[in-house]
């Protein structure tokens, strides 16, 4: 069992992604929303200025990682459980966390955004904010059967 954060939930970071990687390389390649800003704003050619171009290098590079936590989260689930092993994701580990499922000692939804699993090492909170709430319930009673 596999549970992805739903698709809708990834819209606005890929929007937000788009945006910010679309003004980065706008202004550094003179686009339209560069011709925009220097009707308003007094702008020199890009390259002139070098906060200006470290800015919007800062910009797109923002974007672009935006753009790639995005495609992570449609491809890599928050939480696998496999027949022997449990993978999950949390906002506190880079790498995703590889357990034996005999190591689960309980696991319970924390609030409406957390759900907690308490290993016999150590308890991992995994965020559920985008995750229909009955397949986390399902994956609460797989795990419970055990």
């Amino acid at each position: 069992m596999k549970l992805y954060r739903e698709r809708k939930g990834i819209a606005l970071l890929t929007i937000r992604g788009l945006l910010l990687a679309y003004v980065g390389a706008d202004n550094m390649l003179s686009g339209p929303f560069r011709d925009l800003l220097t009707k308003y704003f007094k702008l020199g050619e890009f390259g002139s200025n070098t906060r200006e171009e470290y800015l919007y290098y800062f910009i797109f590079g923002l974007g672009v990682l935006q753009l790639l936590v995005t495609f992570q989260s449609l491809f890599i689930p928050l939480v696998e459980l496999d027949e022997q092993k449990i993978i999950i994701r949390t906002r506190e580990n880079t790498f995703s966390i590889v357990k034996d499922r005999s190591e689960v000692k309980s696991i319970e939804i924390l609030d409406e955004d957390n759900l907690e699993f308490s290993f016999v090492d150590k308890k991992y909170i995994v965020p559920i904010t985008a995750i229909p709430i009955e397949d986390v319930h399902k994956l609460i009673s797989l795990l419970e059967e055990e």
